[in-house]
């Protein structure tokens, strides 16, 4: 992050060479020439709210008799065609039975383009170097530029988890509580609560795709905009003074991705904790204070989380820092190429970079199994949390019905 917001701010010498380009063009230049100059003359910050999102807003609607004009699948799709994802289900199916020919393209959605993103982040960016000309920061402005579907995924999510809660808490249990009185004859109200249940989980499915669906999309049009606003103010720079071409690449390659990581995590991370907070109350609540062995159990996973966390980022640092020394190996060896064939180096040189190509596989093979040995352990602590939970419970004489 730090390399980005340095890049731009040594880089913001040539804006008026700049003007007008088009980092990326797809089916309609008219609509998306329009949006780059309603963004690059900030007359979207005076629209009222429904004038924009005005598009998103008729996306909800779930008859829409009118024709759709756009050329992109994702904007022709309605709300429930986002979140399950069926709006590419055609491609992928095609793709499947490998009927897809390789003139076929995706024509990328208008909203999505590294154009149309970059001209808004540009803005936000001259407004940020306004306020904050000798320390600006790229994180407020991309906290800006996300603000608003940040929002929108984030309350996604809460409905998500309260869903998620609703359904063992009071359902399951009600229904097992139903389930233990044989002589009950309400039959109708244990239909009613296993109706119940299909219905919550068809919305915590559903709510858990649109966050999904939401966050990915945000994340596109962050990397988007930020590469390539980036790749509008290089073109145009005289130098990179003290940066390598290696650590250029290294921006676009890496951390190009961790924006993207950033954004599309950014809602479980905001919003993940209040599941705990939820948890040891209602667990505090209903088997009491043995219930945060339990917890203890969770806090144990993440420590080791974190060390696993850190084993990776370490790793995948010591990889980035062989593939810069690769590259620039690779490209001295590309302008010295004649001289290394009249002296004969070639087999002293091929074997450097071997030596350096097997290095960054060992680190890249470490962080690989750190990152599996994460997502492995995962499903493993709720039952290991619910072992020692059960067997406290059970061996200090207390009683723990099924419904508990």
């Amino acid at each position: 992050m730090s390399d980005l917001v340095e890049s731009l701010r040594k880089s913001d010498d040539s804006d008026d060479d700049t003007e007008g380009m088009v980092v990326y063009g797809a089916n309609n230049p008219n609509r998306r020439n329009s949006l780059d100059a309603r963004y690059a003359n900030a007359e979207s910050r005076n629209r009222s709210i429904f004038s924009r999102y005005g598009k998103s807003l008729r996306q909800l609607a779930p008859i829409r008799p009118f024709a759709n004009s756009e050329p992109s699948k994702i904007d022709q799709a309605g709300w429930l065609s986002f979140a399950t994802y069926s709006w590419v289900f055609g491609y992928l199916w095609t793709a499947c039975r490998g009927s897809v020919s390789r003139d076929q393209t995706w024509s990328c959605s208008m909203y999505d383009s590294a154009s149309v993103n970059m001209a808004r982040l540009e803005y936000l960016w001259k407004e940020e170097l306004k306020r904050s000309p000798k320390k600006p920061s790229l994180i407020k402005v991309v906290c800006l530029f996300i603000r608003t579907r940040l929002i929108v995924a984030c309350l996604v999510f809460l409905f998500c988890l309260l869903f998620g809660f609703i359904g063992p808490t009071c359902l399951v249990r009600g229904l097992i509580a139903y389930a233990e009185q044989p002589d009950n004859q309400d039959v109708m109200f244990g239909y009613i609560l296993v109706f119940a249940i299909l219905i919550i989980e068809i919305l915590r499915v559903l709510s858990y795709g649109a966050t999904w669906a939401v966050s990915y999309r945000t994340g596109i049009r962050v990397r988007g905009a930020v590469l390539g606003f980036l790749f509008k103010r290089l073109i145009n720079v005289r130098s990179l003074k003290n940066k390598t071409s290696a650590e250029v690449v290294n921006i676009y390659a890496n951390d190009g991705q961790r924006l993207f990581d950033a954004v599309t995590f950014a809602p479980l991370v905001m919003i993940g904790p209040l599941v705990l907070i939820g948890g040891i109350v209602y667990l505090l609540i209903v088997i009491g204070p043995w219930s945060l062995l339990g917890i203890l159990v969770f806090v144990v996973f993440d420590a080791f989380q974190v060390v696993l966390g850190k084993t990776m980022v370490r790793c995948r640092n010591a990889a980035i820092e062989k593939t810069e020394k690769r590259i620039s190996l690779m490209g001295e060896i590309l302008r010295c190429i004649r001289v290394i064939k009249m002296n004969g180096w070639e087999k002293a040189f091929m074997d450097k970079v071997q030596e350096l190509r097997h290095a960054e596989k060992s680190d890249l093979r470490t962080a690989g199994y750190a990152q599996s040995l994460a997502i492995a352990s995962g499903p493993v602590v709720p039952v290991v949390a619910t072992f020692f939970t059960f067997m406290a419970v059970v061996l200090t004489g207390h009683d723990l019905l099924a419904s508990d």
